[in-house]
């Protein structure tokens, strides 16, 4: 006698479920194909984690330390500060 076991699928879930198979979606919308596992071995969402890593690769570390390199001047001389006038008291 065969005995098949059946998942109970929820309609909603979090976001483990839905990539276990427990559920068809999270509240957001996210579907299994829609995430991953990101190297930490978090679930997150494809599309973020790829905009992410694009906007890494265009603004990321490296490249911010080159543009401040880029835009570092020579010190110039210090100007000697300008005394400031007081103003004398009026004495009465």
């Amino acid at each position: 006698m065969l005995i098949s076991y059946i998942k109970m699928v929820k309609r909603y879930g979090t976001r483990s479920d839905v990539f276990e198979g427990l559920a068809e979606k999270t509240r957001g919308g996210l579907g299994r194909d829609d995430l991953m596992i990101s190297k930490t071995g978090k679930i997150v969402s494809k599309k973020k984690s790829m905009a992410a890593k694009a906007s890494y690769d265009k603004f990321g570390f490296s490249k911010r330390v080159e543009r401040q390199e880029d835009k570092r001047v020579e010190p110039q001389e210090e100007k000697p500060k300008k005394k400031r006038r007081r103003r004398k008291k009026d004495s009465e």
